[in-house]
């Protein structure tokens, strides 16, 4: 059973408004915090509930929506991981018939001079283990926005998540403590509520699964089949599902815990090219004073 709070915004909340530039003023918002696992678990084993909808499984499965997975294929993937989007990294491509040129390595100033990403892309085995924390040792909490538009395609969704998925590596590589959280977060349509579901994806002395984080980060049956499902078996969330939240401004942030956030695609333009989307990241790393230009 997953667990949903409704707890009160006060100004440490970030994101909210039609625009997701307003900080909590007493609105309610209904909290989540589970892993992907738990999640994929407790769709498997829950009933739909009454009045909800059933797009998680309805809904065509088609290139620009969920990368072709349909639901069936999501809960696979969310399993077994998506090796694909670690090749993307690796090549810097994406499979929607534009490739990415090599591009220039991720620069930093927190441990000076920082490997490019393709030192590692290079090599194998496909996963990897983050470094424990020690003292003195830098750590830098990260939180990746994996909502967004409908209207975004799945193209421009895997682009952005490969691209993160490539600075997280340049950090870690760099020796550098990763802490990693995942967020969807949004409005529940006709109301004053909102909804965040918080899932870790790793940090500290654990070991990350590059296939499956490049699921969580990359993939958008992540939210267009795994999430809407959840929110189809969840009875406080069940009445939202005629449009499965409502994508404001970049997501919702709680606290001063992360050092950088990553914020959720709103822009059918966001991350149409491969050098957009890099561009993208680049500016996210270095507004948080993780680039040394």
């Amino acid at each position: 059973m997953l667990q949903v709070n409704k707890v009160t915004a006060d100004k440490e909340w970030r994101g909210l408004g039609i625009n997701g530039d307003k900080a909590g003023s007493g609105e309610k918002v209904l909290t989540m915090n589970a892993s992907l696992a738990d999640v994929v678990e407790f769709v498997q084993a829950a009933p739909r509930l009454p009045g909800a909808s059933d797009t998680s499984v309805t809904e065509d499965a088609s290139a620009a929506w969920d990368d072709n997975s349909g639901y069936k294929g999501a809960l696979r993937l969310s399993e077994a991981g998506w090796p694909k989007g670690v090749k993307q990294m690796k090549e810097f491509a994406v499979e929607a018939g534009e490739n990415y040129d090599t591009m220039p390595a991720f620069t930093y100033d927190i441990a000076g001079a920082f490997p490019d990403v393709g030192s590692y892309c290079a090599g194998d085995p496909e996963h990897m283990a983050l470094p424990g924390e020690i003292q003195g040792k830098p750590v830098c909490r990260i939180l990746v926005e994996v909502g967004k538009a409908h209207f975004v395609k799945a193209s421009n969704a895997m682009r952005y998540g490969v691209a993160i998925l490539g600075a997280v590596n340049s950090l870690m590589m760099a020796g550098v403590t990763v802490v990693l959280d995942g967020s969807r977060s949004g409005g529940c349509q006709g109301t004053d509520l909102w909804h965040q579901w918080i899932f870790p994806l790793g940090g500290g002395d654990q070991v990350v699964d590059l296939d499956r984080l490049a699921f969580a980060l990359a993939h958008p049956a992540l939210t267009r089949r795994i999430a809407f499902a959840y929110m189809e078996r969840v009875k406080e969330l069940v009445p939202y599902t005629s449009g499965y939240l409502a994508n404001y401004g970049g997501g919702l942030v709680c606290g001063d815990d992360y050092d950088i956030h990553f914020p959720r695609l709103g822009d059918k333009r966001d991350c149409n090219s491969a050098a957009k989307a890099r561009e993208k990241v680049e500016g996210i790393i270095r507004e948080a004073g993780y680039s040394n230009d």
